[in-house]
């Protein structure tokens, strides 16, 4: 699937910045720390647990939070333990959300 608009997560401080076609920013007063981000093709992304559970909280539907993981599981690109750790963060509600989904990944 290739989304419509690149989802950009930025300081709380930029809230109110002009838009840009084909970007969607979102705001956050906890920033990724550096082991929440990587380089990718000279890029400054989120890793894959931070970019999942930060869908998550924004209500990406359980099906793909579970699809998310699974790919992000098979390709090496995240932990279990990463994906956990990340989604504590985000509190008790999304913690269940990735629990789950893991659980169903691994056909519990």
């Amino acid at each position: 699937m290739v989304p419509e608009e690149v989802d950009l997560t930025v300081p709380r401080s930029y809230r109110g910045r002009r838009r840009l076609p084909g970007v969607r920013i979102h705001t956050t007063a906890h920033p990724p720390g550096e082991n929440e981000v990587m380089i990718r093709e000279g890029i400054r992304v989120t890793a894959p647990a931070r970019s999942i559970v930060d869908a998550a909280s924004v209500g990406m539907a359980p099906e793909q939070v579970v699809t998310a993981a699974r790919q992000a599981l098979a390709r090496g690109l995240a932990t279990r333990c990463q994906l956990l750790e990340a989604a504590r963060k985000k509190g008790r509600r999304i913690s269940r959300l990735v629990s789950a989904a893991l659980a169903l990944e691994a056909g519990l």
